[in-house]
């Protein structure tokens, strides 16, 4: 039931869409044993079977006859998985992974999060760290080096949620460097953010290009009031206006918003959505409810981290770890597709 199962998961690696992609990067130029798709489907398996190590990927090979069949090779040794991995091509896995992620979001087109708003697309970023040992590129602090994955997570609701967008650096790299790579500009969709991407200029640069974000700000930030809200319900305190120091003020006037939240902590918030003091559908409150669906993307990180080999690196080259975390999330996004196609309202943990 297992093998079944992981075969239908891995059927959209499969067809003839995937394989225009491999055939543009030439993936399987002077490659004799073990093609591109197959290795790929390898990795996915063992993310699948939860294999922390290439010599355990290899010995399951050996002694799973039913994949021998599917991969057509009965066995690899660690060192070929070594450098196969560090050789695939991080631009055509990226690739793969958006065409997933365009696969769910047609899944997905009626499904809204309510009736004004489609879906939130929450932005965060992981840092995944390492002994420096082996990783020197990525040197983080004293000792240790690290990736980050900086994700954007659409969310259509508790059961209907994807990795929409994604891109991994150092772990030194800032979040609010990737920022603008993960915003999504649909109309009907809402950015959601913390604290670490109040970057007003950028908020600036959103607002322009039609983008709209709730995004939480420190509490000592400068807002500027030209225009106070003392009926709105639901929330402390609500006003509008440009954000920032004199210097660096907004040129945008953004509504700045002030809830507690469950735990009895002050929020500060702000949102460019429009017309909020008359909006019949979207209010001061529910921005700060949106706001609080940004716990969504901790629990993302925390279930790829405990189900798939994001936290034991295969390779420690910068290619190697990018290649096997984009591998983890085509396989979320296999298990995603495979649940939608089944429309079960069961979690990916009843679907492994």
């Amino acid at each position: 039931m297992r093998n079944l199962t992981i075969n239908k998961v891995l059927e959209p690696i499969s067809s003839d869409f995937i394989s225009t992609i491999f055939k543009r990067y030439s993936a399987d130029k002077y490659i004799k044993k073990l093609s591109s798709r197959s290795l790929i489907t390898l990795f996915l398996m063992a993310d699948f079977k939860e294999l922390a190590g290439l010599r355990k990927i290899s010995t399951d090979l050996e002694f799973d006859f039913d994949y021998q069949r599917i991969l057509k090779l009965n066995s690899i040794s660690p060192s070929q998985l070594y450098r196969r991995l560090i050789k695939l091509d991080t631009g055509m896995l990226r690739e793969i992974f958006q065409v997933l992620v365009t696969k769910l979001a047609k899944g997905h087109r009626h499904i809204k999060l309510s009736s004004d708003v489609d879906a939130l697309n929450i932005i965060d970023a992981s840092t995944i760290l390492k002994a420096l040992h082996g990783m020197e590129w990525a040197q983080f602090r004293k000792g240790k080096a690290g990736i980050k994955l900086h994700l954007g997570l659409k969310y259509h609701g508790e059961q209907n949620l994807y990795p929409s967008k994604a891109t991994v650096t150092g772990a030194k790299c800032h979040d609010v460097n990737e920022m603008l790579n993960l915003i999504d500009y649909c109309e009907g969709v809402i950015n959601v953010l913390d604290r670490g991407y109040a970057d007003f200029r950028k908020l600036d640069e959103i607002t322009d290009a039609g983008g709209k974000f709730v995004v939480r700000i420190k509490n000592n930030t400068t807002t500027w009031i030209n225009e106070r809200f003392e009926d709105a319900k639901g929330v402390k305190f609500a006003s509008k206006g440009p954000v920032g120091a004199a210097s660096k003020k907004t040129r945008h006037e953004y509504y700045y918003i002030q809830k507690f939240d469950d735990e009895g902590n002050l929020l500060h918030l702000l949102t460019n959505i429009e017309n909020l003091e008359s909006h019949e559908k979207i209010t001061f409150e529910t921005v700060a409810e949106f706001y609080k669906m940004r716990w969504q993307i901790e629990l993302f990180f925390k279930w790829i981290k405990q189900h798939f080999e994001v936290k034991h690196f295969y390779a420690c080259t910068q290619e190697g770890t990018e290649n096997q975390v984009y591998l983890s999330l085509i396989m979320y996004c296999l298990l995603a597709l495979f649940k939608q196609s089944i429309i079960t309202r069961g979690t990916l943990d009843k679907i492994r």
